[in-house]
């Protein structure tokens, strides 16, 4: 596992930060998780949220709720006496067209739009200083190449026409908690991109089981896009520096400086499809495919299996539209506001993740033999 990461001398700083009692909403999730184990190891006392899923953590300095975000008045009470909260909660839920919305829409409004306004309001009532919401690069995701894109005012702008409610929705989220941002309630955003690590994850899981089956025959989208993936660690690192931020904001008695804002947060290394899964597939003693599937037939089937899915009720596809459109273009944006804004500089290399992983994917697989 790469919670050893956690003993760098890059988190000692956090133990004297005054980021007190903190909560981690959607903590049974791949990054909740991650986070509660961090925050406890650096000695602080942690509530953690969960909806339906087990933390399968147990620790003095450790209490659970299970709250849905979707429950106010459960939120209030789970939130009293707590000083920073981290929000890594939502539905993620990659379909959109008429058939997408109709399916989806609704419920992932509720949980990802009004949960997070439902946070907002238990914040200011149990008068919480610090909001840190994990967002989504995707919120400036507009089916084009992404390079060093700055917008107005220093920041991107959200995607105009976003291709499913999950998009639709974490915008709408994001722009809640930024606007939240006042002196007594220091709020900001953190926008990761393809998180991964050596625990279960939507960025390798797939690939690593189809080489396990012998079913990775083709590779998807474009053999010139590249894209700027986040690790695990590095997304943690920076969800404490955020915080600490924030502090500083609070400190001030200002809403300038981190509030307010929001951070690309990325290994800061943007690779091809080919090289980023290389390290892991090859490394497992599978072959990676040298054939590519063509964008045209792959946004056709994907259309095929949406159109299937979303009006004639079979199961849910693997490939989507989405999938298509993100792995055909290059997404690598600027963190030079992260640095600026939080400190922000990625801890662990690609390189260094990905042979984790590896290690991690050869344990895994070797249940299987």
């Amino acid at each position: 596992m790469d919670k050893h990461f956690f003993s760098l001398q890059e988190f000692d700083q956090f133990k004297s930060a005054d980021i007190g009692r903190c909560a981690v909403i959607g903590a049974a999730g791949f990054v909740g998780r991650y986070l509660v184990e961090c925050l406890l190891g650096l000695g602080f006392e942690v509530v953690a949220l969960v909806n339906r899923s087990s933390i399968n953590i147990n620790h003095p300095r450790l209490q659970v709720f299970q709250c849905d975000v979707r429950n106010a008045a459960l939120l209030q009470k789970s939130l009293v006496g707590v000083d920073t909260v981290f929000h890594t909660a939502a539905l993620i839920h990659l379909f959109g067209g008429k058939g997408g919305w109709s399916k989806y829409f609704d419920l992932s409004y509720d949980v990802n739009v009004v949960g997070t306004q439902n946070i907002i309001d238990a914040c200011r009532n149990n008068k919480v200083a610090r909001l840190v919401y994990t967002s989504s690069a995707d919120v400036c995701f507009q089916g084009v190449d992404f390079v060093d894109f700055v917008g107005a005012g220093g920041q991107p702008d959200y995607a105009t026409n976003p291709c499913n409610v999950y998009i639709t929705t974490k915008i709408e989220a994001e722009k809640s908690v930024l606007n939240a941002n006042t002196k007594e309630l220091a709020t900001c955003a953190l926008r990761p991109s393809g998180i991964y690590g050596a625990d279960k994850n939507t960025v390798l899981d797939p690939y690593v089981e189809l080489s396990r089956k012998g079913k990775f025959q083709l590779l998807l989208g474009s053999a010139d896009a590249r894209q700027d993936q986040t690790y695990i660690i590095n997304l943690i690192y920076a969800q404490l520096l955020a915080a600490k931020a924030l502090c500083d904001s609070c400190d001030n008695g200002s809403v300038s400086g981190a509030a307010g804002r929001a951070y690309f947060i990325t290994d800061g290394e943007a690779l091809s499809q080919v090289d980023f899964l290389r390290p892991v597939i090859e490394g497992l003693g599978f072959n990676l495919p040298a054939e590519w599937m063509s964008q045209k037939f792959a946004y056709s089937l994907a259309l095929v299996l949406h159109i299937a899915h979303c009006w004639c009720k079979f199961p849910k596809p693997d490939l989507t539209l989405y999938a298509v459109k993100k792995l055909s273009q290059t997404f690598e944006p600027d963190m030079s506001d992260a640095e600026k804004g939080i400190g922000y500089r990625p801890l662990v290399t690609t390189g260094q993740a990905l042979q984790v992983c590896l290690d991690y994917y050869r344990g895994r697989l070797s249940k299987h033999a």
